[in-house]
């Protein structure tokens, strides 16, 4: 039997906009993959999103990966919604929200789309952030790590 993937994502920023950073773990039986980045001038919404196309494109990479359901964890609804409940409707109105302003960050929805899309199975989780989840508050610690780097290649 082949263990799911269980994928943390995060992704935040100082100052909205300002620095980010995201970050991921993965876990599969006792495979463990993480990684983290950052930008200069960005959004909290930008960097949740990048979170989580970073690590379903590392996902996607895994050989050992192919064909597993991919479950993915993330403290922002704007994600897990995002992915399990607005998509459709966006698609259906040209990429338009209800009040028929443009998705934002469309060009991340678009990637975000492709790659799970490409993956067997990919189902959004929602969890509470900020120490309520151990892989998460890691997430959250590589992010927060970023950030600061951020910083100081800024003075």
């Amino acid at each position: 039997m082949m263990d799911n993937v269980s994928v943390y994502v995060d992704g935040g920023c100082k100052g909205n906009p300002g620095p980010g950073g995201w970050a991921y773990l993965i876990f599969s039986g006792d495979e463990r993959r993480k990684d983290s980045g950052g930008v200069i001038e960005t959004t909290n919404n930008r960097m949740e999103l990048m979170a989580a196309i970073k690590a379903l494109g590392a996902v996607a990479s895994e050989v050992n990966w192919a064909g597993r359901s991919v479950y993915v964890y993330s403290d922002s609804q704007y994600v897990c919604k995002g992915m399990s409940e607005w998509m459709m409707t966006w698609e259906r109105n040209n990429w338009r929200m209800k009040d028929g302003n443009p998705v934002k960050n469309k060009d991340l929805w678009f990637e975000l789309q492709k790659i799970s899309y490409a993956l067997n199975t990919v189902r959004w989780k929602w969890i509470q952030g900020h120490g309520k989840n151990r892989p998460n508050g890691i997430c959250d610690q590589m992010v927060q790590k970023e950030i600061k780097n951020l910083f100081s290649l800024a003075r």
